[in-house]
């Protein structure tokens, strides 16, 4: 079995006063706690290099991260690009050339630090859209994490299932309420081709509420996908949640390695899987 440890480098959207600050804080912990797992080559970070202007204004957390695998997390929600709460912009246009503009600017970092372009993704809040893929393999991006595999029938994954065909509008308005509507798979769903594209879905999300004083969540989660077969699990969590939770997260990873898993970067996923 392998395990995908990633994170999605956003800023503190919960506290926009720090959001930055959060944000580098985030990356200066995990650091230290991949370090002390002995998981710092086997991380991917993907980063929103959009807001938190890491390529211009903070490379010494860039090269922090640049043991383990750099990838691109963009939201295409966010005013600068669509001005919606739940949509992607309309169009494969509009979707390539903003995809374009942000891994052009990491690519130059990269490329000139570490010798490799991004070809990792993740959209912003998990929204996804037949645009966004084919876009993706329209400007190199060879691997993508976006699609949560977690529809297990619940009242809460049903009405998010019926809500993904409502208009636009609808969602808009529904999603202020509710949260973000993107499409989930079923639980314990493997990697799949999409195009060119690998996709490796997400199965736990090993932070912020779901981490409290204890991992019964996340390890009931994790049974749920193993049980049905899941060998490539993917976990994820924000870096700026980690404060006060190291304890927490040490020892879900650790429950992981004990269970046999190997750490990979998501870089690593199409060579293991063709």
């Amino acid at each position: 079995m392998n395990l995908y440890v990633t994170l999605d480098v956003d800023p503190d959207f919960e506290n926009p006063g720090r959001g930055v600050e959060g944000a580098l804080e985030g990356i200066r912990r995990c650091t230290e706690l991949f370090r002390e797992l002995s998981l710092s080559e086997h991380v991917t970070w993907l980063v929103n290099n959009t807001e938190l202007h890491l390529t211009e204004r903070h490379e010494v957390w860039l090269a922090k991260m640049s043991d383990g695998e750099i990838g691109m997390h963009l939201h295409l929600n966010r005013p600068v690009w669509a001005g919606t709460w739940c949509t992607l912009p309309s169009g494969e246009g509009a979707i390539r050339r903003a995809i374009e503009a942000e891994k052009e600017r990491l690519d130059r970092w990269l490329v000139k630090n570490l010798g490799y372009e991004v070809i990792s993704f993740r959209s912003g809040n998990l929204l996804t859209s037949p645009e966004l893929f084919r876009a993706l393999e329209n400007t190199g991006i060879r691997v993508d994490s976006s699609l949560p595999a977690q529809f297990d029938w619940s009242l809460r994954e049903v009405a998010r299932r019926a809500m993904n065909f409502l208009p636009g509008i609808l969602k808009r308005r529904l999603c202020r309420k509710t949260g973000y509507i993107y499409p989930t798979l079923p639980l314990g769903r493997g990697p799949f081709w999409m195009g060119e594209v690998l996709e490796m879905p997400l199965h736990v999300y090993a932070g912020g509420r779901y981490l409290k004083e204890d991992t019964s969540w996340v390890v009931r989660r994790t049974q749920a996908h193993l049980e049905r077969g899941v060998t490539e699990l993917v976990i994820y969590w924000h870096p700026h949640e980690i404060a006060g939770r190291e304890r927490q997260i040490s020892g879900y990873i650790e429950y992981l390695l004990e269970l046999g898993m190997k750490p990979r970067r998501l870089r690593d996923a199409e060579d293991i899987l063709l």
